[in-house]
């Protein structure tokens, strides 16, 4: 049971986010893509995301960049290799949000 409305949760979510922010359940796939010349990892990152994350003047745009940081509450999370090599494509077509064709849970 939530102290909050929905109204209420979105107005909450953005004074603490910002009022640009956007939420919406999903998938992510973090694939490690090298270091920066500083020695900060890069990740890849490829998945789906279910909810309306466009800000209005991006809608009818096929693209949509947004530049920010990026905060992953996770309910779960697993590690594996079976999708090495296939590209994100392959991980986007395939069943890689199927938690049982994953190796490892994390979390």
């Amino acid at each position: 049971m939530s102290l909050f409305n929905q109204e209420e949760s979105e107005r909450m979510f953005r004074a603490m986010m910002g009022e640009n922010a956007r939420r919406a359940a999903g998938w992510v796939v973090i694939q490690d893509a090298g270091t920066t010349e500083d020695g900060r990892p890069i990740h890849c990152i490829v998945g789906v995301v279910v909810g309306d994350l466009r800000h209005e003047a991006g809608k009818g745009h096929t693209h949509e960049m947004v530049h920010g940081e990026v905060t992953i509450r996770p309910r779960a999370a697993y590690a594996g290799d079976k999708y090495r090599g296939h590209g994100a494509a392959a991980i986007l077509t395939s069943d890689a949000y199927q938690p049982e064709n994953w190796e490892k849970r994390l979390i």
